[in-house]
Formats: C-alpha cells, sequence, structure tokens
C-alpha cells in the first residue's frame, strides 16, 4: 500500500509530497496434518492406499497436499520401502510437508507341489551307468535355475519348473539347491534320495 500524505495549516494551506509504503506479506507457512501412521505390506499385497491430506492455511485457506513418492531398495527385489511425501504451497512461497513410510517385505518361502514328488527306477539294461558308478550332475549344496533339467547315472531328468511357486516370485527365478543327497545300497543296487530345497529372489528357503 502506498499512502500520499498532506498537510494542512490552520489557514487551510496544503502541502503535500509526503509518501509511505506498507508492504504485508505472507510469510508463515500452511499447518500441515499428522502424517499418516508408518505402514507395512507383504509384496504380494495392494499397496494401501495413499489419503488426501489437507493443511490449514491463515491467508489462503485450506490447501490439499500433493503427494509424491519414493521408492527406496531393500535387500532384494520384493524388498522395498515408497516414501510417501505430501507438499502444501501456499502460493506465496511458503510449503509444509509431512511424510510416512510404506515398507514393503517378502518373508514367504516358495512352495512345492508334492504332487511333482516321485521315485525313478532305472536299470542298466536301459543303457544307465552302473550303480556302483552313477551320480548326479550336481553335487550336494550346489544351486540351479528351476528350469535347469540334470542327470543322474548319464540320464536326463526333467526340470522342476511347475513343481515350486512363490508368491512373489516368478516361477522361472526360483533357484534350486540340492540340500542332502544321501546314497544306500551296493554294487548290484543303490538307491539317492535327494533334498531339494527351494529359493526365492529374496533369500526365502523352501524345502519339500
Amino acid at each position: 500500500f502506498t499512502v500520499d500524505f498532506e498537510a494542512l495549516d490552520e489557514c487551510g494551506n496544503v502541502g503535500s509530497g509526503f509518501s509511505c509504503n506498507y508492504t504485508i506479506t505472507d510469510d508463515v507457512a500452511p499447518v500441515a496434518p499428522s502424517a499418516p501412521d508408518n505402514m507395512v505390506a507383504s509384496c504380494d499385497e495392494a499397496l494401501p492406499a495413499a489419503p488426501e491430506l489437507v493443511a490449514a492455511d491463515a491467508c489462503q485457506g485450506d490447501i490439499i497436499g500433493i503427494l509424491s513418492e519414493e521408492t527406496v531398495p531393500g535387500s532384494c527385489v520384493n524388498n522395498f520401502t515408497i516414501i510417501r511425501t505430501w507438499t502444501f504451497d501456499d502460493g506465496c512461497g511458503n510449503v509444509s510437508s509431512v511424510s510416512s513410510e510404506v515398507v514393503v517385505s517378502d518373508t514367504e518361502a516358495p512352495v512345492f507341489d508334492l504332487g511333482c514328488q516321485f521315485d525313478f527306477e532305472l536299470f542298466t539294461s536301459q543303457g544307465v551307468d552302473c550303480p556302483s558308478d552313477a551320480g548326479f550332475s550336481f553335487a550336494e549344496g550346489d544351486e540351479f535355475p528351476v528350469d535347469s533339467s540334470y542327470t543322474i547315472a548319464g540320464v536326463s531328468i526333467p526340470s522342476l519348473l511347475g513343481c515350486v511357486t512363490d508368491n512373489c516370485t516368478a516361477n522361472e527365478n526360483i533357484i534350486i539347491r540340492a540340500a542332502l543327497i544321501t546314497e544306500v545300497g551296493d554294487g548290484c543296487s543303490t538307491t539317492f534320495t535327494v533334498d531339494f530345497e527351494a529359493l526365492d529372489e529374496c533369500g526365502n528357503v523352501g524345502s519339500g
């Protein structure tokens, strides 16, 4: 505001030329509401919806927050944190904000379909290795992709793809581990038993 002042004496003579400027500035940020509580979610769940937040401003009235989201990677592809920030701008250069987190995690192990569990009977008449020479194409503790086949006594065995599933890791990305191999028999007949484990992309281990 600019005010031009004049001065009058007792005889009505007027003097002018005196001006004053008055500047009123809104320098108070909007009063932001409380941030929503932090939340947790499983990697196979839909993310909770973000609410609309409204701040109160003494000069501009209610101000709806502008939502932005930042994804912070965690220890694996299915573990991450989403940081939600609501920003309140009154248009006068005064800004306030609040933030909350949604922590997403993968804690479930892969699950084997026990319908895929069966016994193989192999005979030397079929061209397989002798019992004393038989062995696997992997060793105890080895890991390999679920879609990889393997051999026993020189015979190819189909992969375990489709026999194990996970809530968050795609079936084809599951890893198989030969957790334990036991061997019982003699030179005439030998039985091998393999205990398989399945690992998802976050290291959760399922046994079957």
